[in-house]
């Protein structure tokens, strides 16, 4: 198996790794991997939130960012994956804002806002050069971009 780890989060007594080489996220407990979750092509960002892993979850599910272009809505309980919403180019780490799924999409240069319910794409906003991670914290959107010399409030 070839493993391209994109991500890596600790949360629940486990280990979450995200694998970008065959589109997966493994919990590893102990030394072994417990279990593997197909998720599409490319997952990026984990983070262990309540009593969820989540790449960016919201109403019980979570959702995955692929380097295609896609985000995946998972059912957080069944692992199921629900649907897709096709958004700009390599989207990277959503976060939900306000009930709604932002997505900086690096290689675009805009965050794409999703609506989790009908996985629709209801609005496109500029989010400065190669955004990365949209972080809501203290009534606040901050996206963070790729040069690493800037940082956006929105």
């Amino acid at each position: 198996m070839k493993v391209l780890v994109a991500t890596i989060e600790w949360g629940f007594g486990s280990a979450w790794v995200s694998n970008s080489a065959d589109g997966t996220v493994s919990r590893i407990t102990g030394k072994r991997v417990v279990k593997t979750i197909k998720v599409g092509v490319e997952p990026n960002g984990l983070a262990a939130i309540g009593s969820y892993l989540w790449v960016t979850g919201f109403g019980g599910s979570l959702y995955v960012s692929q380097e295609t272009n896609v985000v995946t809505r998972v059912d957080a309980r069944t692992l199921k994956v629900l649907g897709s919403v096709k958004v700009a180019r390599n989207p990277l780490g959503s976060a939900i804002v306000s009930n709604e799924l932002w997505v900086p999409c690096i290689d675009a240069d805009v965050v794409a806002i999703v609506d989790p319910k009908t996985l629709k794409v209801v609005k496109t906003m500029p989010g400065g050069p190669g955004p990365i991670v949209v972080l809501p914290v203290a009534g606040h959107v901050w996206v963070s971009h790729t040069t690493g010399t800037a940082i956006w409030r929105l």
